[in-house]
């Protein structure tokens, strides 16, 4: 994906404010962090101790962090043919993690998120040209509570060639994916060359760092995987009610996090920011589709700018439960802002329901928001071509004169440039004149036939059946 142009949220002096602010609260606040190894780490590297044994960090010692990160960080698909660089101004749109529940395509009923809704779904994600990366979309409750990360990674490896986003609770979660991600690029030095998936961390906020958040963090770094450690100083949930304090407490924890990953690998790739969605004061329901949402995704791409460093963002999400108006207002108006913005990893492109719910016709519509997202902020190309002036003269005289191109729907230059030029709207979105003699589909229903289409093309393995059956036997 090119970079495109971008707009800023925050001025210069607010950048700098919130950052001065997360040095101050490091500096003297501190995190928890009940981990001998990394306890001593920090010692040796200058961190203190206070009365409450919380760690207290330099603002020099996270400066030097900073530096030390890699601006770029590579990622590729599973072929390893083409590389999606992390890094800033560019974005990737991708779909979220652990929802617990789905729509059922033939009930209309919400039930419980079984695996094979998980590959329908990946299926779904793979054939949609606007998804640039892919996540599980569900925790299968037909799979072993220890084995369900395992589980969806594989199905993700098998029926996609995305680079992937995983998710985990604990180490183990991690370890057999990367097992599964070596058999995929080739071997160990293959895949930290080219690694296919990257992974974000959540510690708890406020600032608690646990031993298995270390143990994650220094593992990802050590085996090559891109990480980050993402939490969720959700507005009056896990952080301040007031957006600036919620700002300021996750760039705090997000460098806690970077601070923490050199300690051991001082040039470990990183991805920077927070979840910062609403609180709803009536339901205490985190608001993923809450303008909340959207407007800290900007304002932590404006960080990760100042840092340079790539960006995390919530997108394409909304609280509504079924697929409606209210879906399709709230998705869009984070995939624009995320885009011109220029958050780097997009994700929860059609979560439902505070990101626990999947409908696969939600994620048809996202696709179509981002491609229209995306023609809206494409930059103009001010060409002699484009300017089309002597097209324009061409119309304007033989309009006057009653022969030759007398509309522009005549004119070579239409022709010829139409497809780049006009966003050309998929089938299922209405465009055709009305007749009275034949009542039109529903969105919803047309969505439906889109995702039926996908689903009952042959099932293919995006990777070779020996290494399928190796994957199945892990």
């Amino acid at each position: 994906m090119n970079k495109l142009p971008s707009l800023s949220l925050l001025t210069k002096e607010q950048v700098q404010q919130i950052h001065k602010a997360a040095l101050k609260l490091l500096a003297e606040t501190g995190i928890h962090l009940p981990h001998a190894e990394a306890q001593r780490l920090l010692h040796k590297a200058g961190a203190t101790e206070d009365k409450d044994g919380r760690f207290l960090f330099p603002p020099a010692m996270v400066e030097d962090a900073i530096a030390k990160a890699p601006s770029r960080v590579p990622w590729y698909n599973q072929t390893g043919d083409k590389e999606f660089p992390l890094e800033v101004d560019r974005v990737y749109f991708g779909p979220g993690s652990d929802s617990l529940y789905v729509i059922d395509r033939k009930t209309e009923q919400i039930r419980q998120t079984v695996l094979q809704d998980v590959i329908d779904n990946v299926r779904v994600v793979e054939a949609l040209s606007q998804f640039d990366f892919i996540m599980s979309m569900g925790l299968p409750a037909d799979v072993e509570p220890d084995k369900q990360y395992i589980a969806v990674f594989r199905e993700m490896l098998i029926h996609s060639t995305k680079p992937i986003i995983a998710t985990s609770t604990c180490l183990a979660d991690l370890e057999g994916p990367y097992e599964m991600a070596k058999l995929v690029a080739g071997g160990e030095d293959k895949f930290r060359k080219k690694p296919l998936f990257t992974t974000y961390i959540e510690p708890e906020s406020p600032l608690k760092y646990g031993g298995d958040i270390v143990d994650r963090l220094w593992f990802c770094s050590e085996k090559g995987i891109p990480t980050m450690g993402v939490p969720s100083p959700n507005l009056g949930g896990g952080g301040p009610v007031t957006m600036e304090g919620a700002l300021v407490q996750g760039a705090a924890e997000s460098l806690a996090a970077l601070v923490i990953l050199q300690l051991k690998f001082p040039k470990a790739g990183f991805i920077f920011g927070a979840n910062c969605a609403a609180t709803d004061m009536r339901t205490a329901i985190v608001c993923y589709g809450s303008p909340e949402c959207a407007i800290s995704t900007a304002a932590y791409a404006d960080m990760g700018r100042f840092y340079n460093l790539p960006s995390w963002g919530m997108v394409g999400c909304t609280d509504a439960q079924q697929v409606d108006a209210q879906a399709g207002e709230e998705a869009f108006q984070s995939i624009l802002f995320a885009l011109q913005s220029g958050a780097t990893l997009a994700h929860d492109v059609g979560f439902l329901a505070y990101g626990s719910l999947y409908d696969a016709r939600f994620l048809i519509l996202n696709d179509e928001m981002i491609a229209r997202a995306r023609h809206m902020w494409r930059p103009l190309q001010l060409t002699e071509e484009n300017l089309a002036l002597q097209t324009i003269d061409d119309v304007a005289r033989a309009s006057i004169k009653g022969e030759g191109p007398t509309i522009y729907l005549k004119h070579p230059h239409t022709a010829k440039h139409f497809r780049d030029s006009l966003y050309l709207a998929p089938s299922f979105i209405e465009r055709r004149t009305i007749d009275l003699r034949k009542p039109s589909e529903t969105l919803l229903e047309r969505l439906g036939e889109k995702v039926e289409e996908i689903l009952a093309a042959d099932v293919e393995a995006t990777i070779p059946d020996n290494l399928v059956n190796k994957l199945r036997a892990l």
